[in-house]
């Protein structure tokens, strides 16, 4: 087999079923299509020999809730005979659990650090370049649900610091009805975000930067032009108010487009960031907010930032970012020319601990082929 290059991620969990998990006798199962109403999963497989079974659901965070609802033929996996392995993106205790239950062994790497790799390919080349900012942040808050009611409480707390018009926002906005009911789903949101809410919920409306049609495909495509405009990017991730270790391409948007990062993902995740190899922007800014446990809080310690930084001259800006810089472009090198190598091992590893745990037999050679293709 030779190395290969791939468009989408069927094609990356064929190549795994094939290489390696087809030689064990593996049903191997995967996310196929996701989508925007029931079932919001889609999972296909590559039959074999029934003899054990792996599911790969890797590209989204773990709701087990979701899971046993709204995910189509999932139980195909769990009803096949022998072991059953699962294999996430995320280190989470509700992982755990949920294998526990399944009587299943997970398997954890950093896929979204390969999809980024991936999928942001052809930026690799495009260099991170400083010339001047002409706004102070932008951040992308397209999808409001429950889930996600984070991105209410962001955008609610820059109206009320003033500080919208500083920015490019993007905020998709039904209406008040539509908002507050979210934020009622929402078990997490906080008295003093609803506070805040309550405050300015009267001043918002849909916001849009580069687009106000939203689809797929743009996971894949980084906003060049918009994001070299502001001094950072706040990232609003997938998953904030759950205490899981899980990040997305959304927060390596900002490290491709050359720009320092606030990170507004579960706690602990700027850290997790770090362990890869990754730098951020503690000896600029209080990166404490990670550590937050009121999730309101953590949301309001990233605001304050940005409030601090709106405090400074233009020209200290200016003289901040381009002291920067060595951190930015430190993050673009890692993420395009040393990052991949580092997951694919972690992935070949955990698959190896995971086989063994369970007294399943198979060939080093394969899985060393199966780290050859996947690294290039």
């Amino acid at each position: 087999m030779s190395s290969f290059n791939f468009v989408s991620f069927q094609d990356w969990y064929a190549v795994v079923n094939q290489c390696f998990f087809k030689k064990l006798g593996f049903d191997l199962y995967y996310v196929s299509d996701m989508n925007d109403k029931v079932p919001f999963y889609q999972i296909s497989a590559h039959k074999s020999e029934n003899k054990h079974s792996i599911l790969f659901f890797d590209q989204e965070p773990i709701h087990t809730e979701l899971l046993s609802t709204v995910v189509e033929n999932v139980s195909d996996w769990y009803f096949t005979p022998g072991q059953r392995f699962f294999v996430t993106s995320e280190k989470s205790n509700t992982v755990n659990r949920y294998t526990q239950g399944m009587n299943a062994t997970s398997i954890y790497y950093f896929f979204h650090a390969i999809a980024a790799n991936e999928w942001y390919r052809p930026y690799r080349w495009n260099r991170p370049e400083y010339i001047d900012h002409q706004c102070l942040y932008i951040t992308y808050n397209h999808l409001i649900t429950a889930y996600r009611a984070h991105r209410i409480d962001l955008v609610t707390r820059l109206y009320n610091k003033n500080l919208i018009s500083q920015g490019l926002v993007s905020f998709k906005y039904a209406d008040e009805k539509t908002a507050t009911e979210s934020i009622q789903q929402c078990s997490w949101y906080t008295d003093e975000s609803l506070s805040i809410f309550n405050q300015e919920k009267h001043r918002l409306k849909t916001l849009t930067i580069d687009t106000e049609s939203v689809n797929g495909t743009l996971s894949a495509n980084v906003d060049l032009a918009n994001s070299r405009k502001a001094f950072l990017q706040i990232v609003t991730e997938t998953d904030f108010y759950k205490d899981k270790l899980h990040l997305t391409e959304k927060t390596f948007k900002p490290i491709v487009a050359g720009q320092p990062f606030l990170l507004l993902a579960g706690r602990g995740n700027l850290a997790y960031l770090q362990e890869y190899g990754f730098k951020t922007f503690g000896d600029y800014w209080d990166e404490s907010y990670d550590a937050i446990e009121d999730p309101g809080q953590r949301v309001g310690a990233v605001v304050s930032i940005v409030e601090q930084l709106s405090n400074l001259t233009h020209t200290q800006q200016q003289n901040m970012r381009k002291d920067m810089q060595h951190i930015v472009e430190h993050n673009f090198n890692h993420l395009f020319f040393e990052l991949r190598p580092v997951v694919v091992a972690e992935l070949t590893n955990n698959i190896a601990q995971a086989l063994k745990s369970r007294d399943i037999y198979y060939n080093p050679a394969d899985l060393r082929e199966l780290y050859r293709l996947l690294v290039n």
